[in-house]
């Protein structure tokens, strides 16, 4: 039996250095419903692939990266995660 293939994505997101952490907090409430992985920032899992979303650990930015069965659905996920980066960044912009 043959392993399926699957397809990569990466992106950096840059972020206000001194809001790493509120921006970690921010996606894992927007993520509390999903099924999920907390471990090493936060890894969102679906059928066809996933999202782990994690900040830098020597940069002010947000990594997404994203594994998808095909080479659109990985970009497709990516941009997920990079929505909620975007996300997370404006909601703690307004704290």
């Amino acid at each position: 039996m043959l392993l399926p293939v699957y397809f990569n994505t990466k992106v950096k997101v840059p972020i206000p250095s001194d809001k790493k952490e509120a921006i970690l907090q921010a996606l894992r409430e927007f993520t509390q419903d999903t099924e999920r992985i907390t471990m090493d920032g936060v890894k969102i899992l679906y059928d066809k692939g996933w999202i782990l979303i994690r900040p830098s650990g020597t940069e002010p930015l947000y990594r997404s990266f994203a594994k998808g069965l095909t080479q659109e659905e990985a970009d497709r996920l990516c941009k997920i995660g990079i929505d909620m980066i975007n996300k997370a960044i404006k909601k703690t912009s307004t704290t």
